[in-house]
């Protein structure tokens, strides 16, 4: 682990601020030129981009606070003083960041597939970025284990999961999925890279928070865990919607309903 890049006197460079930094300038980039792409105006872009970053700031710190309160327990002020006592849920911030996009492109009657595939292929770039920085920084730590692939994060003599490496390694590999499966989940269509990827990350980052260390859960699951059920069931819900799932259901109906009434009449 890293968590100090280098130091010039009193003054730290940190690897997360770096590299959060850095992420922050992929995902708005990837985002200002998709909906470039699309004809959206670019004031009005800049300003969903502002106010994403800001409620996508507010919630993924407030969650990670939440779920590593013994880290903030002694020195609250440590909640305000990211460069001290780094730290940021991921899932947070991508309901945060999303749930702005949304919101405001509804305002604007802008469509919302298009404002979702926008910040979700930025933040997916952006994250197999941050994700560096957050292994280096070792904010977020997993639970013990004697495996091969175990690590040693600053302050902790035994060796633990590398949550942040099985993240990056999944979010690597689901994009992939993604552009192998791209017509056969139908990713041209507006909306459906997003629901897709929003699908799979949840999913994943849902299994790794059980190897994760966490000061509190509900009813044994963390807050991350309660986010990434809040998400997939969103997605998995706008999928069967835009997916014609209700055209299959009601194909399906019909067709029962035309073999019960046929096997009825004919019993009678």
């Amino acid at each position: 682990m890293l968590p100090v890049l280098f130091s010039i006197g009193p003054f730290h460079v940190y690897s997360f601020s770096i590299f959060l930094i850095l992420s922050w300038f992929i995902w708005s980039f990837t985002y200002w030129k998709y909906m470039q792409k699309e004809g959206i105006d670019e004031e009005f872009t800049f300003g969903l981009m502002f106010w994403a970053t800001i409620l996508a700031f507010f919630v993924g710190r407030t969650v990670f606070v939440l779920s590593h309160w013994a880290l903030f327990a002694d020195t609250p002020l440590r909640i305000f003083t990211i460069w001290i006592q780094p730290g940021m849920s991921l899932v947070g911030a991508l309901v945060g960041g999303i749930g702005a996009i949304l919101f405001l492109s509804y305002q604007k009657k802008l469509p919302r597939s298009t404002a979702l595939d926008g910040v979700v292929r930025g933040f997916a770039l952006a994250l197999l970025v941050g994700l560096i920085g957050a292994l280096l920084d070792g904010s977020s730590v997993g639970i013990q284990t004697g495996g091969p692939i175990g690590v040693r994060y600053v302050g902790y003599a035994e060796y633990r999961h590398p949550i942040q490496l099985y993240l990056w390694l999944y979010v690597l590999s689901s994009l992939l999925f993604l552009r192998l499966m791209r017509k056969k989940f139908h990713l041209e269509n507006p909306g459906f890279f997003g629901l897709w990827f929003l699908f799979l990350f949840t999913i994943g980052s849902f299994c790794i928070e059980f190897v994760s260390v966490r000061s509190i859960y509900f009813a044994h699951l963390s807050l991350d865990q309660w986010l990434c059920i809040t998400v997939w069931a969103e997605a998995v819900g706008m999928l069967y919607v835009r997916g014609g799932g209700k055209e299959l259901v009601r194909r399906i109906y019909d067709t029962i309903s035309r073999r019960f009434v046929r096997k009825h009449t004919s019993e009678s």
